[in-house]
C-alpha cells in the first residue's frame, strides 16, 4: 500500500492576532475542512522552505494582509513555485494566494 501525500498549506500571512487566539490561524481554518486527509503547513512568509512538488499531492495557498504589489522576496519565490507547480499540482489559491 502507497502512503498518500499530503496537501501542503502555504501560509502567505496570518491572520489577525485576536482572530487565531478564538479561531485559530488561516492554516488552521483551511485544515480542518480537510476532511482528514494528510497535510503540512509551511509558513512561507516566516522564512520555512518551500516543499518539493514531487512530495505533496497539491497544495492550497492562503491569504495574507501583505500586498502581492509590494513584491517581497517570500511573495516573489512562491509566484515562481506557482508557476512550476501548476503543471503538475492541483493549487488552490485563497485570497492573496489567488492573486499570485
Amino acid at each position: 500500500m502507497t502512503a498518500t501525500k499530503p496537501i501542503a498549506i502555504l501560509q502567505a500571512g496570518s491572520t489577525f492576532e485576536q482572530l487565531q487566539i478564538t479561531h485559530g490561524d488561516f492554516d488552521q481554518w483551511i485544515a480542518t475542512k480537510l476532511a482528514g486527509s494528510p497535510y503540512i503547513s509551511i509558513a512561507i512568509k516566516k522564512g520555512e522552505p518551500l516543499p518539493e512538488i514531487s512530495g505533496i499531492s497539491g497544495a492550497i495557498i492562503t491569504g495574507s494582509h501583505a500586498m502581492v504589489t509590494d513584491r517581497e522576496g517570500w511573495s516573489e519565490q512562491l509566484a515562481q513555485w506557482i508557476k512550476h507547480a501548476h503543471q503538475q499540482l492541483p493549487l488552490l489559491g485563497i485570497c492573496y494566494g489567488h492573486q499570485l
